[in-house]
């Protein structure tokens, strides 16, 4: 259940909020410019991916592991449906 799940009690910080803002707008004109692509073959969307302003951001925020994304958390819930 979704109630149930770990993130949903985090608070982002003033700062965390204007990059998650950011990074949900980049987000958007990325699925606005290409609807398939969080359903598209890797490969396929790979250069789109890579070479977007997005990727970039990623690239440079600091975490120590592979960024990764998960279908439900990329697409809007009415593109999902």
């Amino acid at each position: 259940m979704l109630l149930d799940h770990a993130s949903q009690n985090i608070k982002l910080s003033y700062k965390g909020m204007v990059v998650d803002h950011k990074l949900d707008t980049l987000r958007k004109k990325m699925i606005a410019n290409d609807h398939s692509l969080v359903i598209g073959e890797y490969y396929d969307k790979l250069d789109s991916m890579v070479n977007s302003p997005l990727f970039e951001c990623l690239k440079m925020m600091p975490k120590p592991a592979i960024h990764h994304a998960h279908l439900t958390a990329c697409g809007s819930l009415d593109f999902l449906l």
